[in-house]
């Protein structure tokens, strides 16, 4: 399977390498089996807090990661307020569901962020790769804590009119798209598959293929 996710990525052409890592704090979203979070680790990030909600995933991750001390794991979903959720859902593509699954812990967005906040001067990336969950996570935080997150890697999923809003909002909230990179992998036989963005603000040095932006806070 991680040789299968890493193909994907690839074809992304560059998706992973669009913005340096290098001294950076990067919250993980959909860790896997903590192969992005060994990838920015090797690249020179200061450190990575990966959250991965299945339990079998998340074992794996933990083997992979013990080498680095640099890399903090939760055993938990990421959404738009703490509770408990259900996980279902094969290969890569789990999500959260109201049918049978896997019982898992859900943490608030705005709660992790504030926590990794009193540690760390600023959050440099977060990454998200969270089956849809993307939109309702930042559509329903409170707008203040994205005063200190400086870039957003992000998967969209569902429509286009959908992700059209959420790339409103984040530039209401003063960020700049950057950078887009869809499936080419998968792209002709699963046209509704979710798009790769890079989202920057707040000053942060982008670095994509052929693109090297900044940008003052407004």
């Amino acid at each position: 399977m991680h040789v299968i996710r890493v193909g994907m990525e690839a074809t992304g052409k560059g998706y992973w390498e669009s913005v340096g890592v290098k001294n950076a704090v990067i919250i993980d979203i959909g860790g896997y089996i903590g192969d992005t979070a060994m990838l920015f680790a090797n690249r020179g990030a200061s450190r990575v807090y990966m959250f991965e909600p299945s339990k079998k995933y998340y074992d794996m991750a933990c083997i992979n990661l013990a080498p680095y001390s640099n890399i903090v794991t939760f055993n938990q979903a990421v959404g738009h307020r703490n509770g408990f959720g259900i996980l279902s859902g094969s290969l890569m593509g789990k999500t959260l569901t109201s049918g049978k699954g896997e019982p898992v812990s859900i943490r608030a967005f705005n709660d992790l962020v504030d926590e990794i906040l009193t540690r760390e001067n600023c959050i440099d990336i977060v990454k998200m790769d969270c089956e849809d969950a993307e939109r309702q996570i930042i559509e329903e935080s409170n707008p203040r804590i994205f005063e200190r997150i400086h870039s957003f890697w992000i998967e969209m999923h569902g429509s286009q009119d959908q992700n059209a809003s959420l790339v409103e909002y984040l530039k209401e909230l003063g960020y700049d798209l950057v950078y887009q990179s869809p499936h080419f992998f998968l792209k002709h036989n699963f046209p509704d598959l979710g798009s790769r963005w890079v989202f920057a603000g707040l000053g942060t040095p982008v670095k994509a293929p052929n693109l090297h932006l900044t940008r003052e806070h407004r």
